[in-house]
């Protein structure tokens, strides 16, 4: 991971029990209204299937097949806006 980009994990032994999608749901939400932001992006690892499983329960849409720099080319791209996030959890 390169500097300056945050990361955290879930113990292998919590999985499954929906903290992740908790945390990236208060992450968005968080996003959007204290930073005031018009579109949160995801760069996820196409083989994390719970990673990708998220992305896709929070509403957010692959916006690019392929990113443009070598060092994301494992990964997918994934975006959600302000009003697209609101529409899928109701605001």
């Amino acid at each position: 991971m390169a500097d300056g980009y945050p990361t955290r994990t879930v113990r292998r032994d919590r999985w499954r029990e929906g903290l992740g999608t908790e945390a990236c749901d208060a992450a968005v939400t968080w996003g959007f209204a204290a930073l005031n932001l018009d579109d949160i992006v995801t760069f996820t690892n196409r083989g994390n299937a719970g990673m990708n499983g998220i992305a896709r329960t929070l509403g957010m849409t692959s916006k690019v097949r392929r990113p443009p720099s070598a060092l994301w080319k494992d990964n997918n791209v994934c975006a959600t806006s302000r009003s697209e996030s609101e529409t899928h959890t109701g605001g």
